[in-house]
C-alpha cells in the first residue's frame, strides 16, 4: 500500500471539513487529526 503523507492527508480533510461545516481552519484541522488518528487505527 502506498504510504500516506500525514501532514497532505490532514490538510486536504481539513480544508473538506472546513468547506462543509462552515467551521474555522483551527478546528477543521483539530478534527482532520483525530479523524487521521482514527484512519490509522483502522490500517493497523
Amino acid at each position: 500500500m502506498k504510504e500516506v503523507s500525514r501532514l497532505g492527508w490532514i490538510k486536504r480533510r481539513a480544508r473538506r471539513i472546513q468547506r462543509f461545516y462552515g467551521v474555522t481552519r483551527k478546528l477543521a484541522v483539530y478534527d482532520a487529526r483525530i479523524d487521521y488518528l482514527a484512519f490509522l487505527g483502522w490500517q493497523r
